[in-house]
């Protein structure tokens, strides 16, 4: 068993891969999806702020945004919206949690496995960072319904504010351009890149270390059809209230699909009309396409939330001019009496929860995350393996993890190899 080691989960929530090697060549894939259908059974029968309450320590990777994506849900079955302040607030933390995520792929996880030597020094201080803006964030009221505003009976959410209404909250601009500043290097250097991918070679030595190196030797890895990308892009909510209401809704969220077809979602997906990332991908470089796209994805991150923070200061809605499927935008929809979705645009992509609500309490809560739409059985990840060539097992064992890497499954994933006599 070879283990990528990519994410921390519980044993049901890992990613299996199965591959088979015949004549020096990939003769078959199976992708397992991780085993998730389950994992909000802890939460049903629990009163709505309990409920809550361990909705983030459930997900602990991307919690923020699972809480997020669940108040959306809650506030549409319930009617109960948060104010703008309180949006902006919960739209920082998921930029902010997106930045340390991306950071932490980049600078750490998928440096180690590109056998790079990871900045541990830069990502301690981003963590710290990012801390100091939670803290800021945390007396507004965003994890609670409503924002902490009080029901005055007609299930409007309006009545007498909450804790905490101010945006921007002080000392967050300070702590926000603290953050910025530790990438100012690699912000310059994405508006470097070129347009072509045989211009890159001589641009990735330019870059910083170890983004720079990450996506040079990610370069020496090619895969022979990966596809079309097909992003999940231009999205609507209302479009998975059928998947996610349905009877076999379990089967919608292990295996989701969009327009009948699976999808990449998150950095990919955001930047797939980029032209870099367009003709890596479109040359079967997909570990450099998905490299490249994280780094601008963040890069662009660290932009939103400058702008968040200014366009606070000047009273702007918090997803105004945000385009469908924006890192950081939110929405909720109600489904019936009681019945609400709600969606986040997180580091690695949409993420939905569906929650049905009888009596103050949870009656049903099913969610889909990002992983499940890249790392689709039938998706992305088996259509660039099958018919690699395969020398040896440790050589495909390095590319398909740095591959694995640059799509960042939010769960470890079981790699397993085998030949075709043994299978």
């Amino acid at each position: 068993m070879i283990q990528s080691g990519l994410a921390y989960a519980a044993e049901t929530d890992t990613l299996r891969l199965s591959i088979v090697r015949r004549a020096g060549r990939v003769d078959a894939v199976r992708l397992s999806p991780s085993v998730r259908t389950g994992a909000t059974a802890a939460l049903v029968g629990r009163p709505v702020p309990d409920a809550l309450r361990l909705t983030q320590v459930l997900f602990a990777l991307c919690g923020r945004s699972h809480v997020v994506a669940a108040l959306h849900a809650i506030e549409a079955a319930t009617a109960r919206p948060a104010p703008a302040s309180v949006q902006a607030a919960r739209r920082m933390l998921v930029l902010v949690e997106a930045v340390e995520q991306m950071a932490r792929t980049l600078l750490l996880e998928a440096t180690a496995t590109a056998a790079g030597s990871p900045d541990v020094e830069t990502l301690r201080a981003v963590r710290r960072d990012v801390a100091a803006i939670m803290a800021c964030v945390a007396a507004t009221g965003w994890d609670q319904v409503g924002g902490g505003v009080r029901d005055n009976g007609g299930g409007d959410g309006g009545g007498d504010d909450g804790p905490g209404t101010a945006w921007p909250a002080p000392g967050l601009a300070a702590r926000v351009a603290a953050l910025v500043a530790r990438f100012d290097a690699l912000r310059a250097w994405t508006k470097t890149l070129p347009d072509r991918a045989e211009f890159l070679p001589a641009a990735v030595w330019t870059g910083p270390a170890p983004v720079g190196r990450l996506v040079g030797t990610a370069l020496a890895h090619r895969w022979p059809d990966p596809g079309p990308p097909r992003p999940l892009a231009e999205w609507t909510l209302g479009a998975f209230r059928g998947p996610l209401g349905a009877a076999d809704a379990d089967a919608f969220a292990t295996r989701p699909s969009w327009h009948g077809a699976p999808a990449v979602t998150g950095a990919l997906a955001r930047f797939a009309g980029h032209p870099l990332v367009s003709d890596l991908w479109r040359r079967g470089l997909v570990a450099a396409a998905g490299f490249v796209a994280r780094t601008l994805d963040l890069a662009q991150a660290l932009d939103q939330v400058t702008e968040s923070v200014r366009g606070g200061a000047q009273g702007t809605a918090p997803d105004r001019g945000a385009a469908p499927g924006a890192l950081g935008t939110g929405h909720g929809l109600a489904d019936g009496p009681g019945i609400g979705l709600g969606a986040v645009e997180t580091a690695r992509g949409l993420l939905l929860h569906r929650v049905v609500l009888a009596g103050g309490r949870v009656a049903a809560w099913r969610l889909v995350a990002p992983t499940e739409w890249t790392f689709h059985p039938d998706g992305v990840v088996p259509r660039a393996i099958l018919g690699a060539a395969a020398p040896n097992r440790d050589t495909l064992a390095r590319r398909v993890r740095l591959l694995l890497a640059a799509l960042d499954p939010c769960v470890a994933c079981d790699l397993r190899i085998e030949d075709a006599a043994h299978a």
